[in-house]
């Protein structure tokens, strides 16, 4: 096993409540990893992980929701961490 920290550009896929303004995210990540931290580069969401770069890639799939949206009610996402892009501050679950 040969950990190792990468980036990963975080794919924002589609709107899943016009309401509360959540989108899903998704990244292809191997499948053992540790999300460290998620943060804005060049305008757009990136992730950095410790991962085991001989693993098999699966893929993760995020919501994103904003200040005042709806928090995801699944049991199975945490929340990560909050990314600002621009004049928006992001909410990230997974």
């Amino acid at each position: 096993m040969s950990k190792t920290i990468y980036k990963y550009k975080v794919n924002v896929r589609y709107l899943t409540d016009t309401k509360s303004n959540s989108m899903l995210a998704d990244v292809m990540i191997p499948r053992y990893h540790k999300v460290l931290k998620f943060g804005v580069q060049f305008n757009e969401i990136v992730l950095w992980a410790e991962v085991d770069t001989d693993d098999e890639p699966l893929l993760r799939v995020f919501s994103i929701v904003p200040t005042g949206g709806d928090v995801p009610s699944s049991t199975i996402m945490d929340y990560l961490d909050t990314v600002f892009v621009g004049d928006f501050v992001w909410h990230i679950y997974g």
